[in-house]
Parts: C-alpha cells; sequence; structure tokens
C-alpha cells in the first residue's frame, strides 16, 4: 500500500515533509495541530541555558536507562555564544548525575572553558566529537554512548538490520565504522571516525 498525498505534515507548519522524524506524526491537515518543533531563539545566551538544560536531562535519561559504562560515551552541543565551541559532560560523573552545573564548555583546543564547570573532560570524547564538529558543521550535536546492545551488535562490523519497526529510523540512516583502532587518543583517529559517518 503506498502512502497517500497527506502522509507526511503539511508543509503550512514549517516543517520539512521530507525529515525522517516529520514523517512518524499526523496532526491536523491545516497545520493546526502539530508537534512542537525545536524553538528559535533570538537571544543566544537564552538558547544556551535551553541547551544546557536539555543536555543535562538527556545526561540523565540516559543514566536511567543503563547507557553508562565507566569514563565512555559522551554528547556534545555547539555553544550558540561562542562559535567553535561546545557543551560536553566531564569525565568521571555518572550520566544519571548530570546537572547543568556539571557540564564542560569545551574550547576548540579541547580545554576547560571558564564559562563551564571547571572540570577536566575525557580525552577520546574530544578527539571524536571535535572531528565530527569540525567535518559536520550542519548539525549542532552528536552523541554516543557504548551501551549493552550497542557493544554487543557492533562485534558483527556490518549495519543494524532493519527487521523490526524500531530499527527503521536507522535506515539509510547509519554507519559502520570498520576500522577500530582502540581508545580513542589521537587526532587521527577521530577525524577517520567523523569521515566514516558519511557527508
Amino acid at each position: 500500500m503506498s502512502p497517500s498525498a497527506d502522509s507526511v505534515p503539511p508543509k503550512s507548519n514549517g516543517l520539512d515533509p521530507n525529515n525522517p522524524f516529520n514523517k512518524i506524526w499526523r496532526g491536523s491537515k491545516d497545520g493546526s495541530i502539530a508537534l512542537k518543533p525545536m524553538p528559535k531563539f533570538d537571544d543566544p545566551y537564552a538558547e544556551r541555558e535551553w541547551i544546557k538544560a536539555h543536555l543535562a536531562a538527556v545526561f540523565r535519561y540516559w543514566g536511567k536507562m543503563g547507557y553508562a559504562e565507566g569514563n565512555a560515551g559522551h554528547i556534545t552541543v555547539r555553544d550558540p555564544v561562542l562559535p567553535g565551541y561546545y557543551w560536553m559532560n566531564p569525565i568521571n560523573v555518572h550520566y544519571s548525575t548530570m546537572t547543568v552545573s556539571k557540564l564542560v564548555l569545551v574550547d576548540p583546543n579541547g580545554r576547560p572553558s571558564p564559562y563551564g564547570a571547571q572540570l577536566p573532560i575525557n580525552s577520546a570524547g574530544f578527539f571524536i566529537h571535535s572531528a565530527i564538529h569540525e567535518a559536520r558543521p550542519d548539525i549542532k550535536a552528536a552523541a554516543h554512548c557504548h551501551s549493552l546492545h550497542g557493544k554487543a551488535w557492533s562485534v558483527f562490523g556490518k549495519p543494524i538490520e532493519i527487521t523490526t519497526q524500531d530499527a527503521c529510523i536507522f535506515y539509510d540512516n547509519h554507519s559502520v565504522y570498520d576500522n577500530f583502532g582502540g581508545v580513542v587518543l589521537a587526532t587521527e583517529e577521530g577525524k577517520n571516525i567523523a569521515q566514516a559517518l558519511g557527508p
């Protein structure tokens, strides 16, 4: 059965009908009932506070879901005030205990800036995420964790099979890094990972 002409949200609500996320919900045809998009801000400092609050909440959710694994795994979000800077979790702070006050604003050289928590960050997280943000100026955030199921699947070295409804979000939307060189402690390995993610 092929989708009908109105199977994606109407363009009148300002959302991109080709974005896969916008295909999973339905509102009114005239656009008066729609899933709220990400908020837009006139004040970059207000946007910064919104980002930090939501980033801390995501970490706590990941902690609740069991996605924390020692010092591994990071989420970074570009700072709307300082170009080239991004917010990141500090090393040795469990996801489930993350608060806004513990988030580190990392400078372009991979060092904690004076505008966030004065805590150290994970070197591998810096090398991976800085390379991703540099290679993909179109993205605002990058996230990875070392979940039990993700690690188990990764040993096969192949894409996620689209065998269930829950896996459909990954269709033509993920890649496999087949040149793992161990813990990322150098710029080159971070660049290799970013390149493997594709354009």
